[in-house]
């Protein structure tokens, strides 16, 4: 860790990591468990404060209903659902997921989005108002305060993606932000006591997400520490997220030298790591939710819903296919390609598929009539891919005995657990995702830088894809190339509906019936500023709205 530390500081010329993972569960104290005067009688307590919000990343929050499990919850609703990769019959609402709910005030999608996130703020600003008078050691007093920056940033940009507009339509940030909460306001019940406060603006909001990366990564340096686990907030995720902030800001310079800390810094998994299931995590994690047997989250997290050897999927009740206009252009050599329930493995061509669309063999979730002899073939030569055809997965199914009971072309063989009913790590931000920033940046700041970009993509493709050829292309055509493989490389961790919006995409899903994998409610071409769509901005919701007099 000090290694790595000294590191980073080299490549922040001293001003401004692998995080290890643990056996250890978060020790955790309820975060309201000390009131203000107790939490700053020593700078110990606040440790066990912060692990409190780590908890809260992944905690079921009862009162939205099931699923509702924090972090994932938030990424897969938005981030994956209302995007063009995501289908299947664990697809969500189609108004929502059609940009047909932004202007909704009581959404849940949106609804849940807000309040998550500024419970996390408000925990944060707790820890970053009384540590300021705490007692003890004040290397640690450094690292708390950065790690507590570091969340409140995370949350700001987050809440900025769903709530203001993209960059390009915000006249250069003069648009409406969100709420800059940034005192000590929040009461046992997670409530301002304050609640009157107008939104700031669009710049001024991004001003203060770099403000707080920039004093975390300040103070992560000055402590000489940073974190132990995979779940708790790091130097790298404080410099991550400055990435991530500068990247919606079109602020490519930046976005390029903080992604690149991170791609010098970091290495990428192995293929075999990449289909091991996602449910653990590893040394290219920068940050994520922890799962443990011990602690388990039963029937509520993103795993019980969404992995293949998950509950709901062994029960018959959910199944997620990927977009085939991506997994086809994959090259058959494709680690990622080869995570998906692909028809060409078991010898269907596309025109094979295309006709069993037609014929009413393949339904709109790609599952096969197994009335007739030929589906029956179908669902017998998908059983045997899903459970033979990664070694990966099929040892996850191995371990929990748990097989998808529906047999589907397409499905995500991507996420698993590791124990029933849903137990998992969650990948919140991994390295590959700056490499493929840093590329992005490259080829759109001032003066391009072409050349790294290749060097960057071909780094992230050739570890999965043995017969990818590095990129000549340059321009618009090298960009496109990087989206495409931003898309496969990330899909179903939360990116795809946010990459959209901030590079003002498309939303674009194909029926089955016309060479995709979308029902008719969802097979949808939706615009960056089509009507009714309000932008793709997402308004603030009526439990904020109705008690706050500045936004009334």
């Amino acid at each position: 860790m000090k290694k790595m530390m000294k590191y980073f500081a080299a490549l922040v010329l001293g001003a401004m990591m692998m995080t290890a993972c643990s056996e250890d569960y978060l020790e955790t104290s309820p975060t309201n468990s000390l009131d203000a005067s107790q939490l700053k009688e020593s700078v110990e307590n606040f440790e066990s404060y912060i692990n409190g919000i780590n908890l809260l990343m992944v905690y079921q929050q009862g009162a939205y209903g099931q699923g509702y499990c924090g972090m994932m919850n938030l990424l897969s609703k938005l981030g994956n659902e209302c995007g063009n990769d995501w289908s299947g019959l664990a697809f969500g609402g189609y108004n929502s997921a059609n940009m047909a709910l932004t202007t909704n005030n009581n959404a849940a999608y949106s609804g849940y989005a807000w309040w998550f996130l500024y419970q996390i703020i408000g925990q944060a600003n707790r820890v970053l108002v009384q540590i300021k008078d705490a007692e003890g050691d004040e290397d640690l007093k450094a690292f708390y305060t950065a790690q507590a920056l570091t969340y409140r940033a995370y949350c700001y940009q987050y809440l900025v993606q769903v709530f203001s507009k993209r960059w390009m339509d915000s006249n250069n940030g003069a648009t409406e932000g969100v709420i800059l909460r940034l005192d000590d306001d929040m009461n046992a019940e997670g409530l301002y006591n304050t609640p009157d406060k107008g939104v700031s603006t669009l710049a001024e909001c991004y001003a203060q997400i770099y403000a707080d990366c920039d004093e975390a990564i300040s103070l992560f340096q000055q402590s000489g520490m940073d974190a132990k686990n995979f779940y708790e907030p790091s130097l790298a995720l404080a410099i991550g997220v400055k990435a991530r902030a500068a990247l919606c800001r079109e602020d490519w310079e930046t976005a390029a030298e903080y992604a690149g800390m991170i791609s010098k810094a970091y290495g990428l998994m192995s293929a075999d790591e990449f289909q091991s299931g996602f449910h653990t995590a590893n040394d290219e994690w920068i940050f994520g939710g922890w799962g443990s047997s011990s602690e388990n989250m039963w029937y509520y997290t993103f795993g019980t819903y969404y992995a293949y050897n998950g509950y709901y999927s062994a029960r018959g009740g959910y199944n997620i296919i990927g977009n085939r206009d991506l997994v086809d252009k994959l090259s058959d050599a494709d680690a990622r390609k080869q995570l998906y329930v692909t028809p060409s493995y078991m010898g269907y061509s596309a025109e094979d598929i295309d006709a069993a669309f037609e014929s009413g063999l393949l339904n709109s979730y790609c599952e096969p009539d197994t009335d007739t002899d030929e589906g029956y073939a179908m669902a017998e030569n998908i059983f045997m891919y899903t459970v033979a055809g990664v070694p990966g997965v099929a040892a996850n199914i191995n371990t929990t005995g748990y097989y998808p009971a529906y047999q589907a072309f397409y499905s995500q063989l991507k996420f698993g657990v590791f124990d029933l009913p849903g137990v998992h790590h969650s990948v919140y931000m991994r390295a590959a995702e700056m490499y493929l920033t840093q590329a992005e940046a490259l080829c759109k700041q001032a003066e391009p830088d072409y050349a790294t970009a290749q060097d960057l993509l071909y780094a992230v493709n050739s570890r999965l894809d043995p017969t990818y050829e590095k990129s000549t292309s340059t321009g618009q055509a090298l960009i496109d190339e990087i989206m495409f493989y931003r898309r496969a490389e990330l899909w179903g961790e939360g990116h795809d509906w946010f990459d959209l919006k901030r590079t003002g995409g498309t939303i674009s899903r194909r029926d089955t019936k016309d060479g995709g994998t979308f029902g008719a409610n969802f097979a949808k071409t939706i615009g960056p500023n089509d009507e009714g769509t309000n932008d793709w901005v997402w308004v603030i919701p009526l439990a904020e709205t109705q008690y706050n007099a500045e936004l009334k």
